[in-house]
């Protein structure tokens, strides 16, 4: 049998204290338990803003790679030049680019991933009335298409001498020939 410990030292002979009374890990509080300190930080949101920015960044990047292909195959195209559609009224320029086919003079907006043209109109119905000087070595001209509508074309001094010439070269229609 152990011998009976005396108060000032510890049963246990590799335990040093001089206290035989078990401790306690917690202090006493003198009100209602404080809520703990979350140590963990959750930050959903900074994470979704940077997902929704890279998103964001990568279709604004395919976009913008869709319309300089655009811009420049339509560009390079034979027969295509600058040219800006005028509104009938007091409205604003839609720059585009305008090309010489066979049959008709294709219009593309500037700005649009629309892979068909904005406008098309048939070569043998189409007419100039009347050419303005613009100025900066461009011209206004006002284009009668089929149906009786006035469209104002803005481009080029070189571009309305192709426009004329193209116009003046059209083949006369089969079915007309005797």
């Amino acid at each position: 049998m152990a011998a009976p410990s005396s108060a000032g030292t510890s049963r246990a002979a590799s335990c040093p204290s001089t206290t035989t009374a078990p401790r306690s890990w917690s202090t006493p509080s003198a009100g209602p338990p404080r809520p703990r300190r979350r140590t963990e930080v959750v930050r959903p949101v900074p994470t979704l803003v940077l997902v929704a920015a890279v998103v964001v960044l990568v279709v604004a990047l395919v976009l913008g790679g869709l319309w300089v292909s655009r811009s420049r195959t339509l560009g390079h195209r034979v027969g295509s030049f600058r040219c800006a559609l005028g509104r009938t009224g007091s409205g604003p320029w839609s720059a585009g680019i305008a090309q010489y086919g066979a049959e008709h003079l294709y219009w593309w907006r500037h700005v649009s991933l629309a892979p068909r043209p904005g406008h098309r109109w048939d070569r043998r119905g189409l007419a100039v009335l009347e050419r303005v000087d613009a100025g900066e070595g461009n011209v206004v001209v006002t284009c009668r298409v089929a149906g009786n509508d006035d469209v104002p074309l803005l481009m080029s001094r070189e571009a309305y001498e192709g426009l004329t010439s193209w116009i003046e070269a059209t083949p006369s229609r089969i079915d007309s020939v005797i």
